[in-house]
């Protein structure tokens, strides 16, 4: 049970048998029976692709595939595998060269 001091801010105090009432209420009302949705092919495929994301992920995984690949052939080439270097730690830009000439 709630207390008693949220229940000011509450609209009503929910009690086990107001619970009980609201879950008896419910099942005899059966809503999910009346679930909406898309009942057109239409209105179906359009909720189809709402989770989608434009394929960004299946370009990057192709991308990432063709580096490991082009990583494993310059590995036969020269013998020794280069490293990867994470984004996030790699070493800063080194500065231009027409700086260092002067």
């Amino acid at each position: 049970m709630k207390c008693v001091a949220c229940a000011a801010s509450m609209s009503y105090i929910q009690t086990p048998e107001h619970r009980a009432l609201r879950a008896a209420l419910i099942r005899r009302w059966k809503p999910w029976e009346r679930s909406t949705g898309p009942k057109t092919p239409e209105g179906k495929k359009k909720a189809a692709m709402r989770g989608f994301k434009g394929a960004q992920r299946q370009y990057l995984r192709a991308i990432g595939i063709v580096l490991k690949k082009q990583a494993d052939g310059l590995s036969s080439i020269s013998g020794a595998r280069p490293k990867r270097q994470s984004p996030r730690f790699a070493p800063p830009n080194p500065p231009r060269l027409a700086r260092c000439l002067g």
